[in-house]
C-alpha cells in the first residue's frame, strides 16, 4: 500500500482528474467515493494501478468494470509468475 500511496502522491495529487461512476452507483455516508478516475490526458488510473500491481480488484463487490479489471489483474499475475518463476530457476 505504501507504493500505491507514493505513486498517487507523486503523479496524481494536485492534478485535475475526472470521475466516472457506475450506472447504479449510490453514495455511502463514510466519506468514500467509489469511482473510476481519469487524468486529463485520459490515463485510466484504476486500470493502471491494477496493471502495475499497486492495487487489487475488489472481488466481493459488483461493479461495471469488474470483469475488465479481473482480466488486467490476471495478466499482471501471469507476468509476475513468468518473471519470478524464471528468476528462481537460475
Amino acid at each position: 500500500m505504501e507504493g500505491t500511496l507514493s505513486y498517487l502522491k507523486k503523479y496524481i495529487l494536485k492534478k485535475e482528474v475526472f470521475l466516472k461512476f457506475d450506472k447504479n452507483y449510490i453514495a455511502n455516508n463514510n466519506k468514500e467515493i467509489e469511482a473510476y478516475v481519469y487524468l486529463k490526458n485520459k490515463i485510466f488510473i484504476n486500470s493502471y494501478l491494477i496493471k502495475s500491481g499497486l492495487a487489487v480488484v475488489d472481488k466481493e463487490s459488483e461493479f461495471d468494470m469488474k470483469s475488465h479489471f479481473l482480466k488486467i489483474e490476471e495478466n499482471y499475475q501471469q507476468r509476475e509468475l513468468l518473471y519470478y518463476g524464471t528468476q528462481n530457476k537460475k
